[in-house]
């Protein structure tokens, strides 16, 4: 499985494997994907994460911009550029987050080991 390498702190970039800069480009996609990052130990159900990213917004649409935000992240984490699926989200049901068996490098996680 190839390594995810994500900064948080300073400037947002990402990148999977040896590729250059990938991950979302609209600012909500980041968001949620910054949440997933920040909360990896446990699953997160849709409708709290379409509550907190559109908490303004009724329920039916924050979950459509919900779809449209994981749908950005799956493609651009995923490695479909590249014919395959890298399994870097865990999406099981009505639940997700970040599969615990990816390879990463997360500065937040460098800063919260050294805390």
């Amino acid at each position: 499985m190839e390594s995810l390498h994500v900064r948080l702190l300073g400037e947002f970039s990402a990148s999977v494997g040896k590729e250059g800069q990938v991950g979302p480009t609209s600012q909500k996609a980041r968001e949620l994907l910054a949440y997933l990052l920040l909360f990896r130990n446990r699953p997160h159900s849709r409708e709290s994460l379409a509550g907190l990213l559109w908490a303004d917004i009724p329920t039916e649409q924050s979950k459509k911009y919900l779809r449209q935000a994981l749908w950005q992240l799956r493609i651009s984490l995923s490695g479909r550029q590249r014919g395959h699926d890298l399994g870097i989200l865990r999406i099981e049901g009505d639940c997700l987050q970040i599969n615990p068996k990816t390879p990463m490098f997360l500065d937040v996680a460098v800063v919260e080991g050294a805390f």
